[in-house]
């Protein structure tokens, strides 16, 4: 007879026991390891289409902005330059005092100096002697002559109206305004706040579950695209801002109101 202990159902027993717990045991380890680097895949395949999308939206941004500085800005300093010429041309074609210090005759440069001189000889021949004398002032050599102009004075070169100059100054303008206006369409397509469901639009990164380090990561992310994007838009809109003011010195209509309203450029 055999003993309780040695009875061979009861090893076979125990035996086939230990093989079930072992079994089970593996197949949680080898789950769990499976899980964890099916995790880790979808983590690293999450992080690199946010840091994709990043750099997509980063580089959008850098190209308006070097489009701003690089083809933008020189045509509006370029435009400065013509209006700020043309205001001086118009100041000094239309103060009183532009002509003041022309010479009466430009045939002969000195006709001024002639004139006074002429008259300081009549008011010497003319002195009264005595104390009357010392009353009369000589007249100056600068004194401006007080005869007319002669009929024959060749007159200055007249610039051409400045209204005919501002339909040119307009339509670059209206160019530009339209340039600046298509950035901020640019701009407005691009959303820092909808990275996180593009990525997620992913199919591989659909249902995957984003730890604290890679929360963290998407909200500097997004964050900093943000920050980018408010200073490219301030830019933007700084330039359309000295477009206006320059419509303003060049005395046309604002073309960023014209553009509002639908009115025509000048003629």
């Amino acid at each position: 007879m055999f003993g309780l202990g040695d009875h061979p159902l009861l090893n076979y027993s125990l035996a086939l026991a230990l093989g079930v717990v072992c079994t089970a045991v593996c197949t949680g380890a080898i789950t769990f390891g499976i899980r964890t680097l099916i995790r880790d895949h979808n983590l690293t395949v999450l992080r690199r289409q946010f840091r994709k999308e990043n750099k997509r939206l980063r580089d959008a941004l850098k190209s308006v902005e070097r489009e701003c500085v690089k083809a933008v800005g020189p045509r509006i300093e370029a435009i400065a330059v013509e209006v700020g010429v043309e205001e001086a041309a118009a100041a000094e074609s239309g103060s009183p005092g532009a002509t003041a210090g022309a010479p009466a005759d430009e045939s002969n440069g000195n006709g001024k100096v002639e004139v006074a001189v002429e008259k300081k000889e009549r008011a010497v021949s003319e002195t009264p002697s005595g104390a009357a004398a010392a009353t009369v002032e000589p007249t100056p050599l600068s004194s401006p002559p007080s005869a007319p102009v002669s009929p024959t004075r060749t007159a200055p070169p007249s610039r051409p109206p400045l209204p005919l100059l501002k339909a040119p100054v307009d339509r670059r303008l209206r160019e530009v305004d339209d340039h600046l206006l298509r950035l901020l369409e640019r701009l407005d397509a691009l959303r820092p706040g909808d990275m996180a469901a593009v990525v997620r639009a992913d199919p591989a990164v659909a249902d995957a579950e984003a730890d604290a380090a890679t929360l963290k990561l998407m909200e500097d992310g997004i964050s900093e695209m943000r920050a980018r994007k408010k200073a490219v838009v301030r830019k933007v809109q700084g330039m359309l801002g000295r477009v206006d003011r320059l419509c303003e010195a060049a005395g046309i209509p604002s073309v960023g109101l014209q553009h509002r309203r639908g009115g025509k450029p000048l003629a």
